[in-house]
């Protein structure tokens, strides 16, 4: 990896090319598509970061143009590696320019929250409450349950479609800030093992959120618990988009404590299976990132690291 990031550094041309490639490939793998959308964000946020805006920005137009004129003359359509792109990689290079002026991650990750909330308050602002279009774009499954599900029942089913349909603005944002963030962590990482050996390793490990975001998100959690409207509707929203963050507070927890043990590795692959095939444990961690705010687990449960 560390001669691949030295690749992608060795000049402007060689990392559009590797983020044209990644956008481009969007389109040829479609089950790795998202993946490899993350791969180019990364790109685009490690030559920001090192290099700063300017170049950042010229790899990140430079990629898009080559991707849309390959897929224009493979497909017919320039528009699908744009869109993809856009969505993701222009939002990762504005972070990277955050923790490159910071020189914080979790300043960074906050500023992340606050781009969550302020997509989501865009959209309440432009279209009003967007559950109603989600429950049109949802009702053909409502059918399926009922007729496959049939211990849900046709009442518990329409309820189930229609909470779903509440929060569905906020579950794709809350999307969209996961690959977000991790695209970053990935180019943060890459930027370490070049100019900062194990200096990632540390950062990550500190992550921590200030006592006025979890704050703000339990309110918001209390808000969606006791009021059924809109107010509720956002506030849930919001808060989901809130707890991404706290996901990655808790993965740092976890990693924190991992590194005081020799099993470390061993429990921190056990943790990631988990997290891929157990979607509850996402929430868990979640829960964990925001208790931390409070109940700091690395102080209480950590131990020096036996030499």
């Amino acid at each position: 990896m560390q001669a691949f990031a030295n690749f992608i550094l060795s000049g402007r041309l060689q990392a559009i090319l590797v983020a044209a490639l990644a956008a481009i490939a969007t389109t040829w793998v479609p089950p790795y598509s998202l993946l490899l959308s993350y791969f180019g964000a990364a790109v685009v946020a490690l030559v920001t970061l090192r290099l700063g805006a300017s170049q950042g920005l010229l790899v990140l137009a430079g990629a898009i143009a080559v991707a849309a004129l390959v897929s224009l003359l493979t497909t017919g359509q320039a528009l699908p590696p744009v869109v993809s792109a856009m969505l993701l990689w222009w939002p990762c290079w504005m972070l990277a320019l955050v923790l490159r002026q910071t020189v914080s991650l979790g300043m960074t990750l906050q500023a992340a929250g606050l781009m969550g909330i302020f997509v989501l308050m865009t959209v309440y602002l432009l279209h009003g409450d967007p559950g109603q279009w989600w429950l049109e774009q949802l009702s053909p499954f409502e059918a399926a349950l009922e007729q496959h599900g049939t211990d849900l029942g046709v009442e518990n089913a329409q309820a189930l479609i229609e909470e779903v349909s509440r929060l569905m603005t906020g579950a794709v944002v809350a999307a969209m800030m996961l690959a977000i963030i991790g695209s970053l962590l990935l180019a943060r990482w890459w930027q370490g093992i070049v100019f900062n050996p194990g200096g990632f390793r540390e950062e990550f490990h500190g992550l921590r959120f200030p006592s006025w975001l979890g704050l703000v998100t339990v309110t918001g959690m209390l808000v969606a618990q006791f009021n059924s409207g809109l107010p509720g509707a956002f506030s849930a929203q919001a808060a989901l988009v809130l707890l991404v963050l706290y996901l990655f507070a808790g993965l740092a927890v976890a990693h924190a404590l991992a590194a005081n043990y020799s099993s470390g590795r061993v429990i921190l692959i056990v943790l990631y299976l988990l997290l891929l095939f157990v979607p509850h444990v996402v929430m868990l961690l979640a829960a964990v990132g925001l208790l931390d705010t409070w109940l700091d687990f690395r102080t209480r449960f950590g131990k020096p690291v036996e030499k």
